[in-house]
């Protein structure tokens, strides 16, 4: 069955892989960006942040393809599975290559909003102006991914990741440096020895891809293109989100001093950390509740939300043990500063307590993008962050109350999501046949 807790493990689990890849290829990256100085590496970093918000529009895509191939595989619809994966290809190439024309000549202008110091601007256009030929690279390689996720492969996309990062990071001082009769390109080198790792990447997981099921024809009709957006947007709108509130967070939490600042900055690094296993677990529920939908057993799906749960629930109990333990450690992996200590605490034992509450929002939104009925994510994080915490963290920071309830507006405000994601499955708003998934959405 695939709602037992050993499927949802196995095909959780290598999700998980692929984002530990991810994230452990950025720290060697930032290591080997760092040994050229300051003004390098915050010049990638700012560079890093900005193509993170390009990069998440790839999700419009890939949310919205993984939807209807898991649906279409539950049903063994093949002819429908292949002409989706299609449509998604010629998408992704489509608005990849649309962000490179929108973007590349907006960084002469993008880049001074920053108000950076001349070396520090200089770096991140340098850095910028190369690894945003990517763009179209990444949105197929998270097509391919969705692909393989949608119907359950989650293996092959974490095999890909690894490779591709174990490139990226054998490139990075190679052309940074200029090694071995390398170029000796700095900060655009990293930038270059991302670009080479995607085009690996996309290409192994495209012949991946054809060597496990053959591509398919694209229908190429104006309608399939509108579903994919239709489902993928609120997603990736929802997604871009969170970090536009973080950046905005560290605004709110300026008067309260420097060491505000870098608490919040390092809490989130550590919490981060802990998403792993939320983003995992509903990456395979999604999977998994669209091939059951699509096999018309929708009746089975809350089974595969409780037992997803109950799984996340095991490893938020093992993170609030060791963090609640050991909180300044964690702390002190970044910074020793007594007042970022007293500051940090508070907050860090908050968000952990809090990612409860975010696995409940994640497997819930799961369930939503199954089915196709992703708006209610939509409406649910603009009333939980936009219209909940952010009023909430002003309103303490204009009135310079304690900082601990600033803290608290993150868990109102996801409190709040929850609350409006677990009243629209309440009312069953993503349930019932294939068909009647397909006429609503």
């Amino acid at each position: 069955s695939k709602t037992n807790y050993k499927n949802i493990w196995s095909t959780a689990w290598p999700v998980m892989g692929a984002l530990s890849s991810y994230l452990i290829f950025q720290a060697i990256d930032m290591m080997w960006i760092g040994k050229l100085g300051k003004e390098a590496l915050g010049g990638a970093s700012v560079g890093a942040a900005f193509l993170l918000l390009i990069f998440m529009f790839s999700r419009t895509i890939s949310t919205g393809s993984m939807s209807l191939v898991s649906r279409a595989f539950g049903a063994k619809d093949e002819k429908t599975l292949k002409s989706v994966c299609g449509d998604t290809y010629v998408l992704s190439v489509g608005l990849g290559l649309l962000a490179v024309a929108i973007f590349m000549p907006l960084l002469p202008y993008i880049i001074p909003l920053f108000q950076l110091e001349p070396k520090v601007a200089h770096a991140a256009q340098e850095y910028m102006r190369v690894i945003l030929f990517g763009a179209p690279l990444w949105y197929l390689t998270e097509s391919g991914f969705a692909f393989f996720n949608g119907t359950g492969r989650t293996r092959t996309p974490m095999v890909v990741a690894f490779c591709a990062c174990s490139i990226n990071a054998v490139l990075d001082p190679l052309l940074l440096f200029g090694w071995y009769g390398f170029p000796k390109l700095g900060v655009a080198g990293a930038a270059w020895a991302t670009v080479i790792a995607s085009v690996f990447e996309a290409t192994l997981v495209i012949y991946l891809h054809v060597r496990v099921r053959g591509l398919g024809r694209p229908s190429l009709v104006l309608k399939r293109f509108y579903e994919i957006i239709s489902i993928g947007l609120p997603s990736s709108v929802r997604d871009i989100s969170f970090p536009l509130v973080e950046i905005i967070m560290f605004r709110v939490i300026a008067p309260y001093g420097s060491a505000a600042v870098a608490a919040l900055g390092i809490a989130g690094r550590v919490t981060g950390l802990m998403v792993i296993y939320i983003v995992g677990l509903s990456i395979a529920l999604a999977s998994l509740a669209g091939q059951q939908i699509g096999a018309n057993l929708s009746h089975t799906v809350p089974q595969l939300l409780f037992r997803t749960i109950v799984i996340g629930s095991l490893f938020h109990f093992v993170v609030c043990i060791i963090i609640f333990a050991f909180p300044h450690t964690w702390l002190g992996l970044f910074v020793a500063d007594i007042e970022v200590y007293a500051i940090g605490t508070p907050m860090l034992l908050i968000l952990t307590l809090t990612m409860f509450s975010t696995l409940v929002v994640r497997s819930l939104s799961s369930i939503f993008q199954a089915s196709g009925r992703t708006w209610v994510i939509f409406r649910a994080a603009i009333l939980g962050q936009w219209l909940v915490h952010l009023p909430l963290a002003w309103y303490a920071s204009i009135n310079r109350l304690d900082i601990r309830w600033i803290w608290l507006s993150f868990a109102v405000g996801r409190l709040v999501e929850t609350m409006v994601l677990g009243y629209a499955y309440w009312k069953k708003q993503w349930c019932g046949t294939l068909a009647e998934v397909q006429r609503r959405g």
